[in-house]
């Protein structure tokens, strides 16, 4: 809903022709979820989207980290996630009953959408807010869903927005296939590259962290059996370090220390691929590669996001027949890719989709026209739906199918 401050309307009005002139454009182009397997009266497959309360929050905040409104968030998704109430009534319920009412009023009155409320606003304020940024936000997820769904060729899906909710009810044909239905409607379908973070910066980094757990583990440093992080590695695949998937868990709460975090270079983030590997063919050696992005970008890397692709496109590998994503980049997405390309020969760049890493080749030459493959061992199903979900903005709001 925001790009930057000043982009936003100065009343609901404008806001709302805003919104309005944004659904014209998508409906020309051609939440977390949760999901409900009961067939419904025609035997057609019912899911429940479920748009990110905790984004909505953020958004309207401006991201405020304060302990009182932290509190009040968990106390409205336990309220959600425990009765049949829909989050925005939860959240408004845990206002009114707040002794820091007040304080999270100003709060919010602080947020992104501060000329939307009155200098001392109420909860009915906050309410009618809230109300409002679902219902908008609710009806731009439910075009670019149902643009998704067509343009891969399911028809006579309904997509409806729940009111009142932060919900979408997405009604599909039965014989449509479940997994190709849930990556249409579930992915954000937010691109970005970056370029993957010095590699002898990492290790050096790697095995600082590895000391600093095993000192914490009480480990004398002259034993050489390593920490978890270095312990749990499998043989490389194609980032930084690979884990069984079975112990990722275990590495994701390694990384989100905040004393591990010290370690990291600045700007660097660690991003799992997309695509599990077999070690040697195994079922039981499931691997998953860990990538070290590096977040400081270049503004070529910048430009180059959902807005640089023109078209995306299924084609198959005349060598080994795998399908592959063919991305067709607009003029200005060109001259971004250009130059990127041509500034970092010999070094990996990571074409990234909602935080997973699909590929991380190494730049050979200048690129000059415009073009890129995307090829992970895609299914025919598998291309065809990223393909359509590149063809189409990004969800502005994360979404998730939730059993």
């Amino acid at each position: 809903m925001h790009q930057q401050k000043n982009q936003h309307a100065s009343t609901p009005v404008v806001l709302q022709m805003a919104f309005m002139a944004l659904l014209t454009l998508l409906s020309g182009c051609q939440g977390q979820a949760r999901q409900n397997e009961q067939a419904g009266s025609n035997n057609s497959p019912t899911f429940t989207l479920q748009v990110s309360a905790t984004h909505a929050i953020q958004e309207i905040t401006n991201n405020s980290q304060d302990t009182a409104l932290q509190s009040l968030l968990a106390q409205a998704h336990a309220c959600a996630n425990t009765t049949n109430k829909f989050f925005p009534a939860c959240f408004i319920a845990a206002l009114q009953a707040s002794p820091q009412q007040q304080q999270l009023l100003q709060i919010i009155k602080a947020g992104y959408y501060n000329d939307q409320l009155p200098a001392s606003p109420t909860v009915a304020d906050v309410e009618n807010l809230l109300a409002s940024w679902f219902a908008q936000t609710n009806v731009v997820v439910r075009v670019i869903i149902l643009n998704r769904l067509k343009e891969y060729g399911i028809k006579n899906a309904t997509v409806t927005p729940v009111p009142n909710s932060n919900h979408i009810e997405v009604v599909v044909p039965g014989n449509a296939n479940s997994a190709t239905v849930k990556q249409l409607i579930a992915q954000q379908g937010q691109l970005d590259f970056y370029m993957l973070y010095n590699e002898v910066a990492m290790v050096n980094s790697i095995n600082a962290i590895d000391t600093l757990l095993r000192q914490q583990a009480n480990q004398p440093l002259n034993n050489s059996t390593p920490s978890p992080l270095l312990a749990l590695t499998k043989p490389h695949g194609r980032g930084l370090l690979s884990y069984n998937l079975k112990d990722t868990a275990t590495i994701n709460a390694i990384l989100a220390r905040a004393d591990v975090q010290q370690l990291l270079p600045q700007g660097v983030k660690m991003l799992w691929a997309q695509k599990l590997f077999l070690l040697g063919g195994r079922p039981q050696d499931q691997l998953l590669d860990l990538y070290a992005i590096n977040t400081q970008r270049s503004a070529s890397a910048a430009a180059l996001n959902n807005s640089a692709i023109l078209t995306a496109r299924v084609q198959i590998n005349p060598i080994d027949r795998s399908a592959e994503v063919n991305l067709g980049m607009t003029t200005q997405g060109a001259e971004a890719w250009q130059n990127l390309t041509a500034s970092n020969i010999g070094k990996r760049v990571a074409v990234v989709l909602d935080n997973k890493v699909y590929i991380a080749p190494t730049i050979r030459a200048e690129v000059p026209n415009g073009r890129l493959f995307i090829s992970n061992e895609f299914s025919q199903a598998e291309a065809t739906a990223l393909a359509t979900i590149l063809s189409y903005p990004a969800l502005r709001v994360p979404v998730s199918i939730v059993p």
